[in-house]
This record gives structure tokens, C-alpha cells and sequence, in this order.
């Protein structure tokens, strides 16, 4: 398989990335194309000369001549131009920049393939561990230190806040996450490394996934990062036994939500799931806001403990607090109860903004690319030969 040109429809931040696709993109006639990359949080673009052989298209459309040249195209979708497996005839390979792909067979192109299609489809599984573990233990241990009040009121009442007194801090108001069980629905790339991330800091590791048995991980690995054997929980649950859900939900001091968008996985998170959690548990969810019933979280997120009942009881719908990087909708409307809630934290969908995330994208670009030569099988591949 010769896979000579490649398409890019994405940036590529860093500019030097032009360099690793020359090695591998190799063309003995070169002749001037030129594109812009954007770095993040900079206001700068740098102009660069690329290779016949690897045309770049930051902005996310390419020509009708693009098409028919490119047997690899890497983007987060097929452009609205491109409608038609017709119209990409050499295509082999595609590399999609997002982990997740579910909105890939919904395009037109997708839904032109025959039946026997030799196109490989490969998804960025992988790639956003360590920014997503680290998203979700900074959000633990900013609640667990009620770190948000200080933050929040410090900025709004400048002034001093005497925690000793104050009905938001208490004396001794910090939990540590030291001894706590964190419960991971969905032990896959993401849920591994965060597991790894958390039982650093002493906890406890739970897993709930559809097996419910321990199982390696294979794909795209940072190394020095996750679980792959999966060693590290204590416990294994499956997430197709109702009975198995709730004495996973009622075990967890931190229930960690890596779950990604499916029909199977609409309101996963549910009042059932909601009430077996004990009710100081926090929940944090870096998966997709549609695997939650949001507006039972939301119930269970302003309900105050009962009279004569003990702060971590399970069997009603309450729970200490959580932090969330999705919603439904998203964006989330302007002056949604989410943000009023102080023991609730809201990101706009930011956890896997990774500073390397192209480029960590482009490693498995090229390393699909070489097996792919050699006839061998690429890694992270949801659909193909």
C-alpha cells in the first residue's frame, strides 16, 4: 500500500510538525503550497512551504483536485464538499482527530462506502490521558479542598475569608482523597490513567466496565501512563448487571464518568445510579453530557442531608458535589442552576485541550502509516479491512 499523499484538514500547531510529514510523505517533485498554523493563545500565524505530496487545508475544506489525489485524509470530519467515496478514489486511510467517531457514519461520505470498502478508519484514542487525568484530579482535589469558595469569593468580596467560622470551610474542612475509593465507569485509555493519576495520591481504584473483568488495553499508549494490564483495581463491576451498577455506585467515594456518546449510554448516570451514591460522593464527568439524566443530577446536587441521616447514607437523592467538563446542552445556556451551585464545577468542554494534541495525533498518523505499508494492522481502527 503506497499511501504517497497525504491530506491534512486540521491545523497543525506546531508548524515543525510540516517536518515529520516530509519524512514520511515523500515526493520527488516539490512544488510550493502554502497554509497557515495556528498557535494556541497567540495571536500569530507562521506561513510554511509544504511538499506537493502534503497539502494542508487549516481551514478544514479541500479542492475537488485534493480529493482525488489524498489516500490519507486527516481531519475530525469529511467537509460538506466532500460527499461522496467517488469523489476520493485513492483513498486508503483515514485519521480522525478526535477520540470519539460517532458522528463520522452520520456523513454522506461515510453512508457512500460499499460494503467491501479497503478504506481504514482510525480514531485519536489516546491521546488526551494525561490532560483529561490530570483535569479530573485537579477538579477532586479543588472540591475536596473547597478550593472553589476561596477562589470565587476571594475574587468577588476581596477580602480575607475566615475559614474557622465560615459556613462554606469550617476549621477542618478538607477531605483528602488518601484511603477514598475512586469509581471509574468506563476503564478504557482516559479511565486507566486517571485511576493510575489518583491511586498515586493513596485512593482506591473500582472499575465498572461491560465485562466486569479485569482486562488489558491496547491502542495508543503514552508510555509511563495508565493501567494497561489493568492491576489497579481492587474491584471489577460490570456495567450490564443492574446489581453490579449500584454496589459500584454505593462503594465510591468519586465517581469518575468516561463514558462517550451512544444510544446505549443515554442517561447511564440515572436516578437509580444517582440515589445508590453515598451522599457526600462527588461526581465528575469528562465523558459526554448525554450519559447523564442532568436534571437529576441537578436534584441530587441541592438536596441537604435529612434529619438524624449521616452524611455518606446512600438511598436518596443526594450527593456531595461534582465537577463537570460536558452538558447537555453544550454550550450550556446562559444562567443554567449549574452555575449558581457552589459545590458544582463547570468547564466549557476544555479537559483534552492538550498543547500537544496535534501533534500527538500526527504520532499515530504516521505510525498507522508505516504499518499500513508494511501490510501490517493499524492501531485505534473503528472500521475497515
Amino acid at each position: 500500500m503506497p499511501l504517497d499523499t497525504l491530506l491534512v484538514l486540521n491545523e497543525l500547531t506546531p508548524p515543525s510538525l510540516i517536518d515529520d510529514l516530509k519524512a514520511t510523505f515523500k515526493a520527488s517533485l516539490r512544488l510550493p503550497l502554502f497554509a497557515q498554523a495556528h498557535f494556541p493563545h497567540k495571536n500569530e500565524k507562521i506561513t510554511f512551504t509544504a511538499p506537493q505530496n502534503v497539502i494542508v487545508r487549516p481551514d478544514k475544506v479541500g479542492t475537488e483536485d485534493d480529493y482525488k489525489q489524498a489516500d490519507v485524509i486527516s481531519a475530525w470530519t469529511f467537509p460538506e464538499n466532500l460527499t461522496s467515496v467517488a469523489q476520493a478514489p485513492n483513498l486508503k486511510y483515514f485519521q480522525g482527530t478526535s477520540a470519539g467517531y460517532a458522528h463520522l457514519p452520520k456523513t454522506p461520505f461515510f453512508k457512500s462506502l460499499p460494503e467491501n470498502s479497503d478504506i481504514t478508519f482510525a480514531h485519536a484514542s489516546g491521546i488526551h490521558v494525561v490532560a483529561i487525568g490530570e483535569h479530573c484530579l485537579a477538579s477532586i482535589l479543588v472540591l475536596y479542598h473547597k478550593l472553589q469558595h476561596a477562589i470565587y469569593r476571594g475574587r468577588a468580596e476581596k477580602e480575607w475569608i475566615n475559614v474557622h467560622s465560615d459556613p462554606d470551610f469550617g476549621k477542618y474542612h478538607i477531605k483528602g482523597l488518601r484511603g477514598r475509593t475512586v469509581g471509574i465507569v468506563g476503564y478504557g485509555h482516559i479511565g486507566r490513567e486517571t485511576a493510575r493519576l489518583a491511586h498515586a495520591f493513596g485512593a482506591h481504584i473500582i472499575a465498572l466496565s461491560r465485562s466486569g473483568k479485569k482486562s488489558p488495553i491496547g491502542g495508543f499508549l503514552m508510555p509511563g501512563t495508565g493501567d494497561e494490564q489493568g492491576d489497579l483495581p481492587i474491584a471489577w463491576h460490570s456495567s450490564q448487571d443492574p446489581v453490579q451498577i449500584k454496589e459500584f455506585a454505593s462503594r465510591a467515594d468519586v465517581v469518575i464518568d468516561t463514558l462517550p456518546s451512544s444510544a446505549e449510554n443515554v442517561d447511564f448516570i440515572n436516578e437509580e445510579f444517582l440515589k445508590a451514591m453515598k451522599g457526600d460522593a462527588l461526581f465528575v464527568n469528562i465523558g459526554r453530557g448525554d450519559t447523564v439524566d442532568q436534571e437529576k443530577l441537578v436534584e441530587a446536587l441541592q438536596a441537604t442531608r435529612g434529619e438524624g441521616e449521616l452524611e455518606g447514607a446512600t438511598g436518596t437523592l443526594r450527593i456531595g458535589g461534582a465537577s463537570l467538563d460536558v452538558t447537555t446542552p453544550e454550550p450550556l445556556p446562559k444562567d443554567h442552576v449549574l452555575f449558581s451551585l457552589k459545590n458544582v464545577i463547570v468547564t466549557p468542554h476544555l479537559s483534552g485541550h492538550d498543547e500537544n494534541y496535534v501533534k500527538l495525533v500526527t504520532e499515530i498518523l504516521l505510525r498507522n502509516t508505516a504499518s499500513l505499508r508494511a501490510g501490517e494492522k493499524a492501531i485505534n481502527v473503528w472500521h475497515g479491512p
